[in-house]
C-alpha cells in the first residue's frame, strides 16, 4: 500500500512538471510569434481596432482554456459566461420605463406644452437680438 501512495505522489508531481513545461512552451510561442507582431503593429501605429482584431482569436482560445482547466471555479465560471455571451448573445434584460408625463391630466399637459413653447420662442427672440 505504501508503494501505491508513493507512486501516486510521483505521478502527481510528474503531471505538474509536464504542465509547467507546456506553459513554458506556450510562453516561448508567445514571445517568438505574437509579441513581435504586436510590436510591429505598434510601431506602424496600427489602430486599437486592428490590434484587438489580431488578438481576438488568442483571447478567445485563452478564455476557453481558463473555462476548461482553471482550478478557481469563479474564474472558470466567468470565462464560461463570457464565452456563452459572445457566442449565443447575452440574455435580454427587460426594463420598464414610466414617463413622468404619463399620469398628467390633459389640461396639465397642455399648460406645460404651452409654457415650453413660450420659453423656446423667447430664446429664439433673444438670439436674434444678440
Amino acid at each position: 500500500m505504501a508503494k501505491n501512495k508513493k507512486q501516486h505522489s510521483y505521478n502527481a508531481q510528474e503531471a505538474r512538471m509536464v504542465r509547467n513545461i507546456d506553459k513554458l512552451s506556450e510562453f516561448d510561442d508567445f514571445c517568438e510569434k505574437i509579441l513581435p507582431e504586436l510590436r510591429k503593429m505598434i510601431k506602424q501605429k496600427a489602430s486599437a481596432e486592428a490590434i484587438y482584431k489580431f488578438a481576438e482569436s488568442y483571447a478567445a482560445a485563452r478564455n476557453v482554456t481558463i473555462a476548461l482547466t482553471d482550478d478557481d471555479s469563479n474564474r472558470a465560471q466567468a470565462a464560461i459566461r463570457d464565452i456563452l455571451d459572445r457566442t449565443q448573445g447575452k440574455a435580454k434584460e427587460r426594463t420598464e420605463h414610466t414617463h413622468r408625463l404619463e399620469r398628467m391630466r390633459e389640461e396639465e399637459l397642455n399648460s406645460l406644452l404651452l409654457s415650453k413653447l413660450t420659453e423656446a420662442s423667447e430664446d429664439d427672440d433673444n438670439k436674434k437680438i444678440q
